[in-house]
């Protein structure tokens, strides 16, 4: 795991400093849908650099925040789910008629979109996972994380977070706001993964200067397990917010834009 990027043979080292190139963007075939899915304690507010980016290129970006977090905690509760959440989601495109999209699903976010495209892979052009949980059927978050993780997290709850909560545990200027627990207990059931498959898909992990990655490595290799393409993107775990340039570049070349 120290020198992860050296057993991930599918890598590629991105290091984009210049703003994404338009002159492929022109036309009205060159469009793309996105539809961002953020991560624990954060909200749809966390892809406004990322929409500004892809909207000025001729894209259309969603950006919906799920129940409980971002501008919507006021309705953070002991019954908020990884159900609602992929609900959530799934509403979004629902009621906006969406189609032919691509999903993108940040750190928590890779539990949500993996029930999403489950329930209607028909609706999706592409899948990438941001630094992300990449869960099997009946695994959740706390699963994957380990007991560890899971007892540092009910600890939380129950000390600061009215027992169904999870405060962020950093100083961040970005206004995060507390996490349902219930969503992190829950594990993701998967029915259609014979039709998922057919999805084109990859990852995308953050790495550091050295090209190590931080803590979602595990991750990264269990896609590269499943044969999809990986790549290192230097920065920290929250690409979208530090690097929106160079990740707004990179998935449009991931996707073929």
């Amino acid at each position: 795991m120290k020198k992860l990027l050296l057993s991930l043979t599918l890598l590629l080292f991105v290091t984009f400093t210049a703003t994404p190139d338009t002159t492929a963007q022109s036309g009205e075939e060159a469009t793309r849908t996105f539809l961002f899915v953020h991560g624990a304690w954060g909200g749809g507010h966390d892809y406004r650099q990322m929409e500004s980016i892809l909207e000025d290129l001729g894209h259309t970006v969603y950006r919906p925040t799920m129940t409980g977090q971002g501008r919507r905690e006021h309705l953070n509760s002991p019954d908020v789910t990884l159900e609602t959440h992929i609900t959530d989601i799934l509403n979004v495109i629902r009621f906006e008629q969406l189609e032919d999209l691509v999903i993108v699903g940040h750190s928590y976010g890779g539990m949500v979109i993996t029930g999403v495209v489950d329930r209607e892979p028909e609706l999706f052009s592409h899948i990438i996972y941001l630094d992300a949980f990449l869960p099997e059927d009946g695994e959740s978050l706390f699963s994957l994380s380990g007991e560890a993780t899971r007892t540092r997290f009910l600890e939380l709850a129950e000390r600061e977070g009215d027992g169904y909560k999870v405060p962020p545990s950093w100083p961040d200027p970005w206004p995060d706001v507390p996490h349902p627990l219930g969503t992190l207990s829950e594990p993701v059931t998967l029915v259609n993964q014979e039709r998922v498959g057919e999805i084109p898909v990859a990852y995308i992990l953050a790495v550091n200067e050295e090209g190590e990655p931080g803590g979602f490595g595990k991750h990264a290799e269990r896609a590269e397990a499943y044969g999809w393409p990986v790549y290192g993107l230097t920065g920290g775990h929250n690409l979208h917010r530090e690097v929106p340039d160079e990740l707004s570049r990179l998935i449009l070349e991931i996707i073929g834009e």
